[in-house]
C-alpha cells in the first residue's frame, strides 16, 4: 500500500473513532429530570422526652437521572431529624439536604417545609382511678346498679402535659345483654390518648350488680290502691 493510501486509511480510522466516542458518550449521558416526592419524617430523641403533635411528612423535591426516577420507590426518600441534644419545650428545626435519605444520584433541590417547629414534653408516670363503661341491656327488665372495678387505679405513662388533662381511664365497654343477675366480666383498659400507654394492668376485673325491680301495687281508678276481696 502507498504512502497516501496509508495516511488516507489513517485518517478514516481517526473520523470513525470519533464517530463512535460522540455516539457513546451521546448514549450514556442520561437526561435529567425533577420529581416531587412527599416523604416521611423520622425523629431520634432522647428516652426522657416525647413529641406532642409531630410532623409527619414534607414534600421534597429532587433532581437526577431519569432512570433513578423510574426505578425510585417513596420509602427509600425519608428525613431523619435528630433531637437528642433537645430539652424540654419547644424548639425549631431547619432541614437541610443533608437531613433527606435518598438514593444515590439524586440530589435535593428544595424541602418544603424547611423549617420545622415542635414541642417536646417529660415523660411521667401517675395512677389513675379506672370507670367501668357499659353497654347494651340487661335480659328480664333487670337493672345495672354503679359497677366496680378491681383494681380501682392503673399505672399509666405518656407526655406530662396530657397526663394532666386526663381525670380517669375508662374500660373497653361490658356488654349487658343476656345478665339478669350480677356478674363479673374483664375488661380491657383502654387508653384515652395515643400519647398515653396504659403500663399495668391492661385489664380489670368489673364487677356489674343487676336488680329485678319489684312489681309496683296496683291501683284503682282514683289512683287509691284496689280493696282486697274478702
Amino acid at each position: 500500500m502507498s504512502e497516501r493510501k496509508t495516511l488516507w486509511a489513517l485518517r478514516f480510522l481517526a473520523v470513525a473513532l470519533a464517530i463512535l466516542a460522540w455516539a457513546f458518550i451521546s448514549l450514556d449521558r442520561e437526561r435529567q429530570g425533577e420529581r416531587a416526592v412527599v416523604a416521611t419524617v423520622q425523629y431520634s430523641l432522647p428516652d426522657n422526652l416525647v413529641l406532642l403533635d409531630p410532623v409527619e411528612t414534607v414534600n421534597v423535591r429532587l433532581s437526577g437521572p431519569e432512570s433513578s426516577f423510574s426505578n425510585l420507590n417513596p420509602f427509600q426518600v425519608f428525613v431523619v431529624v435528630d433531637l437528642t441534644d433537645e430539652t424540654e419545650g419547644a424548639t425549631e428545626v431547619r432541614l437541610t439536604p443533608t437531613d433527606i435519605i435518598r438514593p444515590g444520584g439524586l440530589q435535593v433541590v428544595s424541602i418544603e417545609p424547611n423549617f420545622l417547629t415542635l414541642d417536646l414534653d417529660s415523660i411521667s408516670s401517675e395512677m389513675k382511678p379506672v370507670i367501668a363503661r357499659l353497654a347494651g341491656e340487661p335480659s328480664a327488665g333487670a337493672v345495672a346498679g354503679i359497677p366496680s372495678v378491681t383494681p380501682e387505679s392503673v399505672l399509666v405513662s405518656g407526655p406530662t402535659s396530657v397526663l394532666r388533662r386526663i381525670a380517669t381511664i375508662d374500660t373497653r365497654p361490658v356488654n349487658l345483654t343476656g345478665h339478669a343477675i350480677t356478674f363479673e366480666k374483664q375488661a380491657l383498659v383502654m387508653s384515652p390518648d395515643p400519647l398515653i400507654t396504659v403500663i399495668q394492668p391492661a385489664v380489670v376485673i368489673v364487677r356489674v350488680p343487676l336488680e329485678i325491680p319489684n312489681t309496683p301495687p296496683v291501683e284503682g281508678d282514683d289512683g287509691d290502691a284496689a280493696p282486697q276481696v274478702p
